[in-house]
């Protein structure tokens, strides 16, 4: 069972996910991260004790990494210098192969949760899925048997399997939410507050809870309506780069 953790990092991931162990009555032992100032000010928030220096690492039962994709690989590495081989270490990304920890720890494995985060706004952990994989049954086993005291759903999802997962998140999450900026910008252009628009996103957000997202399409371009899409491509002539998007996507959505 896994009842201690190490955090490595302090940014949204792991603020999110320390709190939500702590809450769950994991300890966590210790956290590091390159930036002290917060890795103290998480700290504080999880009672746990915030490293400065790599040399102060102690053994626990599991160290979880949540930072950049790019730093994964550095971090992996300097933890095998004062870690036991043995350790149960997981990254946090879903983009980021396990095989990057297994070329220096024995027992590895991902948990990731497939949501956005940011630091000081509230979110519901129990809500969002948690995703794992480990490199033997054994840790598979602890692992879910952590994602279950946080989260209401766990699933073991392998590498590439995360992955696929990780680029329909961005299309889910990432893309829309260019959309609503340039949305909003059109909409301050002409004088028009982007609240106009918060409940139409809303209920297009709540119609997927229940249905197929393919049921619930609607618009010019799904019906057709050629009279509308030609009005809306000129009036965006103004718009070249919202121009080329609403073509592509209309042209998408028609062929489906």
């Amino acid at each position: 069972m896994i009842e201690n953790v190490t955090l490595i990092g302090a940014g949204n991931v792991a603020h999110h996910l320390g709190q939500a162990l702590h809450a769950s009555g994991i300890r966590i032992a210790q956290i590091y991260s390159r930036n002290y100032h917060k890795t103290k000010e998480l700290a504080e928030l999880v009672s746990a004790e915030a490293l400065s220096e790599w040399e102060q690492l102690k053994p626990c039962d599991l160290v979880v990494i949540a930072v950049s994709d790019q730093a994964i690989p550095e971090v992996a590495a300097l933890l095998s210098r004062f870690l036991p081989a043995d350790t149960l270490v997981v990254h946090t990304s879903g983009a980021t192969p396990s095989a990057i920890i297994a070329s220096h720890f024995q027992r590895y494995g991902v948990l990731y949760p497939p949501q956005t985060f940011t630091i000081g706004r509230e979110l519901d952990f129990s809500e969002t899925p948690i995703c794992i994989h480990a490199g033997n049954e054994e840790d598979m086993l602890l692992l879910e048997a952590l994602g279950k005291r946080i989260a209401k759903s766990v699933f073991r999802i392998d590498d590439m399997q995360r992955r696929w997962l990780h680029l329909s998140a961005v299309l889910v999450n990432n893309f829309p939410n260019h959309l609503y900026t340039l949305a909003e910008q059109v909409l301050q252009d002409h004088q028009l507050p982007f609240e106009l628009l918060k409940p139409l996103i809303l209920e297009t957000a709540r119609k997927v809870q229940d249905h197929s997202p393919s049921l619930m399409q609607t618009g010019p371009a799904q019906r057709g309506d050629q009279a509308t899409m030609e009005a809306h491509l000129r009036l965006l002539e103004e718009y070249p780069g919202v121009m080329e998007i609403y073509s592509i996507i209309s042209r998408n959505i028609r062929e489906e």
